[in-house]
């Protein structure tokens, strides 16, 4: 039987009727002994199990609702964080290798210059109809190409070919060189003959280089066309080179021309050559 501080449930209850009946019923009071006993029995009744109020129990479920809330959040944070820092660094790394391959692939220019041109043959004739040019001409060009120290990769020439252009138009077939191949540092020197046999030009472009002729001055230019492979390491890439080299050559009495035979002429020039990848 359940048991509050000395007395029993029992005792509580006994004691309880008397009061009522004493109240309703005028019977005496009970002694003073059992009034002490009914005192002392009321001062140690146990706490009732009552249920909370509707409103406190919301308020402890909001509370804890709140605590799991935080919580939650507190772990999204973190998760948040850590994503954050991951992502951050993938795309610096993979960033920093993208940029350092491309400094190690991207290719650097050559430095062509053209050193000297001999001209044995350069004669313009007009056809019986006086509207149809026609160019005679023979060139020998000395090109020389240097892979800069600073680059570390190895150049390899294959498919180049060159030819003279006068006024942006070509005036000899082009010429094939040979396919060379080219270390750190390396210089190559090429000295191909390129030529025009009766090649047809358009009408300004005879009576313009006869004139030029005449005033001792001729303004020509080399140009070679090809591929390039980059050896960078086991690593290769390719790409279409493209290169330009004026030759101011003067041919009047003052020229420093060097005189070979049969009225070939060998003009020094060491120009250099624009180099576009």
């Amino acid at each position: 039987m359940a048991v509050c501080g000395h007395h029993t449930v029992l005792d509580y209850l006994y004691y309880s009727v008397l009061s009522h009946l004493a109240l309703y019923t005028r019977v005496p009071s009970p002694s003073h002994a059992h009034s002490h006993k009914l005192s002392a029995l009321l001062l140690h009744t146990p706490p009732r199990n009552t249920p909370s109020p509707p409103h406190r129990a919301a308020e402890s479920s909001f509370m804890c609702a709140k605590c799991k809330c935080r919580h939650f959040l507190g772990l999204c944070r973190r998760r948040i964080l850590i994503i954050t820092i991951a992502i951050t660094i993938t795309v610096t790394v993979t960033v920093s290798a993208t940029l350092t391959a491309r400094e190690i692939l991207r290719p650097r220019k050559p430095r062509l210059t053209l050193q000297d041109i001999t001209i044995p043959t350069l004669n313009v004739s007009l056809a019986s109809d006086n509207q149809t040019y026609f160019l005679n001409a023979t060139f020998q060009v000395t090109i020389s190409s240097r892979n800069p120290h600073g680059n570390p990769r190895s150049i390899l020439y294959h498919d180049l070919h060159v030819h003279m252009s006068y006024h942006d138009q070509q005036i000899t077939a082009a010429t094939l060189l040979p396919q060379t191949y080219q270390g750190r540092g390396g210089v190559d020197v090429w000295s191909p003959l390129v030529s025009g046999v009766s090649t047809p030009i358009a009408p300004e472009i005879g009576p313009a280089l006869n004139r030029d002729k005449s005033n001792g001055f001729l303004k020509m230019e080399v140009k070679l066309q090809g591929q390039v492979r980059w050896r960078p390491g086991i690593f290769t890439s390719g790409s279409f080179i493209s290169v330009d080299c004026p030759a101011y050559i003067n041919t009047g009495s003052g020229n420093k021309g060097v005189p070979l035979w049969l009225g070939t002429v060998k003009y020094q020039l060491m120009q250099s050559c624009s180099v576009s990848l």
